[in-house]
């Protein structure tokens, strides 16, 4: 894992409110595959928002941070290394 990863991971950490397991971590592909660990820890569903986009958005936001790429090139297919420039 890179620092780019570490730091992504440290962000979505702090923006959720949850901790995600290293090991989890270091087998995460494609964004979706790390939206989805997100979502198992987060608590009980909103019932004011729809926890599905709230955690998507805000994981989109934190990958635009920190690799640069443009909005449309984080989408939930799309594979940290080869699509967004992260090891």
């Amino acid at each position: 894992m890179d620092l780019d990863s570490v730091e992504l991971i440290l962000d979505a950490e702090a923006s959720f409110g949850i901790s995600l397991a290293d090991d989890e971590m270091a087998g995460i592909v494609t964004v979706g595959q790390f939206y989805d660990a997100i979502m198992r820890e987060l608590p009980g569903p909103e019932k004011r928002f729809c926890l599905s986009a709230v955690t998507f958005h805000r994981l989109r936001q934190a990958l635009l941070t920190v690799t640069g790429r443009k909005r449309v090139a984080v989408r939930p297919q799309a594979r940290f290394a080869a699509d967004l420039g992260m090891q």
